[in-house]
């Protein structure tokens, strides 16, 4: 059993009773702050992220991400800081090599990686196999570039079925994201984060093109890839353990 458990709604409440939603963001770098620590002491415990949504955000440290149209939205929404978002409308994977620069500079514990409607869209890598051929020099050389950075690699949200008629190619996600999973499996310090179950269960909350998502929709992604995060920290600590 984790010799400790944190819990940010709890914090939450203990800081504040009687207003435990004005101090999230207290609890949540509390929080962070309880992790860290047990990371650093070699100590099992178990995070539970906030039943609120909304309060993800705090968790998002020492990062940057990279990303299309749909990745554009944690800035344009004012959820993450555009300086920590280089997302542009109509990007592919092959204008990651833009910013190896950049990001170098910025030096990231965490880098988040959201590509792929474009990329799959447009037909130049015509099969998965071809897809990934040409992303893993690019992740390496972001690898090499920031060797201390962990790498999450946001599946490909898939559009909706009607979206298809605009691009039947699109049917086709599954399998470029099966082969990205792959793709992360091989690799050092990349980790393949699965969208699928939060794209099903808030279907509602794309935009009416079918590809697109909604505002409401970013907490929820959000929070699917912060669990990542913490997922490959925490392995990362019972790893050191064994060894």
């Amino acid at each position: 059993l984790p010799e400790l458990y944190v819990n940010p709604d709890d914090i939450a409440r203990e800081i504040s009773p009687g207003d435990p939603w004005g101090a999230r963001i207290a609890a949540g770098r509390r929080a962070v702050g309880l992790r860290n620590a047990c990371l650093a002491a070699k100590k099992s415990f178990a995070m539970e992220l906030s039943a609120h949504p909304e309060r993800v955000w705090s968790y998002f440290e020492d990062y940057v991400m990279l990303g299309d149209s749909r990745a554009v939205g944690f800035w344009y929404y004012n959820y993450l800081p555009e300086s920590h978002v280089l997302a542009y409308f109509g990007d592919k994977i092959i204008e990651l090599e833009e910013h190896v620069d950049d990001v170098k500079k910025m030096d990231p514990a965490t880098i988040f990686l959201c590509y792929g409607v474009n990329d799959v869209g447009i037909g130049i890598w015509p099969t998965p196999e071809s897809y990934v051929a040409a992303f893993k020099p690019i992740i390496l050389e972001y690898r090499s570039a920031v060797p201390d950075a962990r790498i999450f690699l946001s599946s490909i949200l898939p559009t909706q079925t009607f979206a298809y008629d605009l691009n039947p190619v699109w049917e086709q996600i599954p399998d470029y994201n099966a082969a990205l999973k792959a793709m992360c499996n091989e690799m050092d310090q990349v980790y393949y984060v699965d969208n699928d179950n939060i794209c099903r269960e808030y279907e509602y909350l794309y935009e009416s093109d079918g590809i697109h998502v909604t505002s409401e929709f970013y907490p929820y992604w959000a929070k699917n890839l912060i669990t990542a995060v913490f997922d490959a920290q925490v392995d990362a600590s019972y790893a050191s353990q064994d060894g």
